[in-house]
């Protein structure tokens, strides 16, 4: 009896896997088709600045200690980019060259980038505000 019940379920998962509809009325409206892909072309083009720029985390300050806690060497070279970028409103930096100073092999003490400042050139809001002299 329980073989039966068992083939009993497995045909009604069969069948109901099987039996799906999808709209094809071409309207789309509430029904997701994963075949569907939206491809969005632009002109965006990240263009480095023409002054270099250098930014340091040091454990030396309370706010440097809280970010580098714990933090592999990738790690906090990936931190130093991301906060040069935000603190000088660009969108990476180019060419980054690091230096550091760690304790040990682990814990780093003190991490500097310098590079350039990348900023996108026809991408509407995300480019940079310059002013004309």
């Amino acid at each position: 009896m329980s073989k039966k019940i068992i083939f009993a379920i497995f045909s009604t998962v069969l069948i109901v896997t099987s039996c799906s509809t999808y709209n094809s009325s071409g309207n789309g409206v509430g029904i997701f088709n994963p075949n569907n892909r939206i491809s969005v072309e632009n002109n965006w083009e990240l263009v480095p600045g023409d002054t270099p720029i250098t930014y340091t985390i040091d454990i030396s300050t309370s706010e440097g200690r809280q970010k580098l806690y714990k933090l592999t060497l990738a790690e906090a070279q990936n931190l130093a980019v991301n906060e040069a970028a935000q603190k000088f409103g660009a969108v990476t930096i180019v060419q980054p060259v690091f230096t550091q100073l760690q304790k040990g092999k682990r814990k780093v003490l003190r991490i500097t980038v310098s590079g350039f400042p990348a900023y996108y050139k026809n991408a509407g809001y995300f480019q940079k505000q310059t002013q004309h002299r």
